[in-house]
């Protein structure tokens, strides 16, 4: 498949200050085994407690775990790379469920994890005119967090086919010469390549493989818009740590 590089709009949002906070900036505690839940996501035991034996392989049960302890800061240690899939189908999405502990997530300094982020969003923004503007994303983090060894990838989730978001009609290039008015309907997907024939005097779109591709290929699902919304609590990315937007989309 063919791939391009393009920018995304990335507004970072950042809600306190140091001005806004009586005492500055609170420090991160020292990592204890009391304080502290493993993730690994290739833990097949099926008696996860959050030890480092057997790890938690679902970040859900992670943050409840630290959640049900009397902390006020917890680490999420990962033991492996993992996928945290957020689907919506509207503006404001939370990055995890609520939580009122301080969450440091972390790995082991000489081999950092990677926390994917993988965006699945029907919110669409799209037209024919920006076909990659696929969506329109605030993440709300509902609660203090720290990211220090783990380097955050956000990605938009290639399984999530692109589909036109209303009736959008443009004038189009017919294969017998000439051009003609043609309607993409609603929710119809939507193709990188088409031919279009008049027939009957009607127009009829034919999805047919891009230039250089043996296969008919939908287009999937960008994010045109991807904002970080701190809920009015602790929010940092330590010089250990990185958020980073792959900016990888079908072309």
């Amino acid at each position: 498949m063919k791939k391009m590089k393009r920018s995304f709009s990335l507004v970072l949002v950042l809600a306190l200050l140091f001005s806004l906070l009586p005492n500055g900036l609170p420090a991160v505690s020292e990592q204890t085994q009391d304080n502290t839940v493993y993730l690994n996501v290739f833990y097949a035991g099926g008696d996860s407690d959050g030890s480092v034996s057997k790890p938690f392989t679902t970040l859900s049960a992670a943050i409840n775990a630290l959640e049900s302890k009397p902390l006020e800061q917890g680490y999420i240690y990962l033991q492996t790379d993992y996928t945290h899939r957020i689907s919506t189908d509207i503006t404001t999405v939370d990055f995890t469920q609520a939580h009122g502990v301080h969450i440091v997530y972390t790995s082991n300094p000489q081999q950092v994890k990677n926390l994917n982020v993988v965006i699945h969003s029907t919110n669409t923004l799209t037209t024919w005119a920006n076909k990659h503007f696929g969506a329109n994303v605030h993440l709300v983090f509902h609660g203090p967090v720290t990211f220090d060894y783990v380097n955050v990838f956000f990605t938009p989730d290639p399984n999530n086919p692109l589909t036109f978001a209303v009736d959008t009609t443009q004038t189009v290039p017919l294969t017998e010469g000439g051009t003609a008015s043609y309607t993409f309907p609603a929710d119809s997907p939507f193709y990188a390549n088409y031919t279009f024939t008049a027939v009957s005097g009607s127009v009829a779109a034919t999805p047919v493989p891009a230039a250089g591709e043996s296969s008919v290929r939908q287009y999937f699902r960008n994010i045109g818009y991807l904002r970080y919304v701190i809920n009015g609590t602790y929010f940092e990315v330590k010089p250990h740590a990185s958020f980073t937007v792959d900016t990888t989309v079908d072309s």
